[in-house]
């Protein structure tokens, strides 16, 4: 048994160190998320004043985080390829005081969508032998969308959705958007670092899906439909192990 596992560390450290410019870990961010560009779709559909059923809720503060795995390959010291798979939590708050009539009515509206997001981020590393350095990031994210839920409520009580069309059927199935960051590298070990830096992600991709918008019901008097985007910016903390860092000194 001592030989098989003598045998076993033997080959795991050789295949280690032949993969010298690999990097694996893993990365965690808290987020604020937004929903640019609302469309309230029947959201006020109960008020009576037209302007107001067509009104936007005031945005709400919002937070979100994203979680998951890192593959790194650096293909030198500085320039390097960045992905992975994370599970990424996203959405909006909305709520305001709508007139109807004389009175005022508290309405809150939440949006939360989950997401398994994959980066392909074209990565740069200011001085890797250095044992604090800056690294940036920039390149594309493909997002999956998990779940999604919305809820609606007036003076605290929920709304029933009369409309038919289902959570899942409100929300786009995907996103694609461009996320870029940048932050420090502070090695702890000869083959671990840490990183802490600021991310932002902003998509391109309509937030809505299409039976929602055939309801043909836009905020702000609209005369035609524009498009509800995700954005998102936080701080990002990683812990990385670098199998080849020691002997090839990358970091």
């Amino acid at each position: 048994m001592r030989t098989i596992f003598s045998t076993f560390l033997l080959i795991s450290a050789f295949f280690l160190q032949a993969q010298k410019g690999m990097h694996i870990g893993g990365v965690a961010a808290f987020n604020s998320t937004w929903i640019i560009n609302q469309n309230n779709y029947g959201t006020l559909e109960g008020f009576s004043d037209p302007l107001v059923r067509n009104s936007e809720l005031a945005y709400k503060i919002t937070y979100g985080y994203y979680a998951g795995l890192c593959l790194q390959y650096y293909i030198t010291d500085k320039l390097g390829i960045s992905t992975g798979v994370v599970y990424d939590k996203m959405g909006q708050r909305y709520e305001d005081n709508m007139a109807e009539g004389a009175t005022r009515i508290n309405v809150k509206r939440t949006i939360d969508i989950g997401y398994a997001s994959i980066p392909i981020l074209f990565e740069y590393c200011s001085n890797a032998k250095r044992r604090v350095n800056f690294y940036a990031q920039a390149g594309p994210q493909i997002f999956i969308r998990l779940y999604s839920d919305e809820k609606i409520w007036l003076d605290d009580v929920r709304k029933e959705d009369t409309s038919g069309i289902t959570p899942k059927l409100r929300f786009s199935n995907v996103d694609f958007g461009i996320q870029i960051g940048g932050g420090v590298r502070i090695k702890l070990h000869d083959v671990v670092y840490l990183t802490a830096g600021l991310h932002l992600y902003y998509g391109f991709l309509d937030v809505n899906g299409k039976a929602i918008k055939d309801l043909e019901w836009f905020s702000k008097n609209d005369i035609s439909y524009r498009r509800s985007d995700n954005f998102r910016g936080g701080i990002q903390l990683g812990v990385i192990f670098c199998p080849g860092c020691s002997k090839f000194a990358r970091f």
